[in-house]
């Protein structure tokens, strides 16, 4: 964020900063994260994607082989043309 203030460059909105406590009581599983994703892009009728999750302290992941990184697709935008 940083980086992209002093560029001058726009990042994609952030969506929520989840710090302490409430880190610490946050439903990490995927039915919590399911639920962050749905919703609308803000002042739009758009449904959301999604959402990408990232630690705040960058974070290497042995498992992805690179950083701490993921996206949780909202699943009202997959089935939109469903019906």
């Amino acid at each position: 964020m940083e980086f992209c203030r002093e560029h001058g460059l726009r990042t994609v909105p952030i969506e929520r900063v989840v710090r302490g406590g409430e880190a610490a009581a946050y439903p990490h599983d995927l039915d919590g994260w399911l639920d962050a994703a749905r919703g609308f892009y803000a002042g739009t009728k758009q449904r959301r994607e999604g959402i990408v999750v990232r630690p705040i302290v960058e974070t290497p992941s042995a498992t992805l082989g690179g950083r701490l990184s993921f996206k949780v697709i909202n699943n009202d935008f997959l089935l939109r043309d469903e019906g």
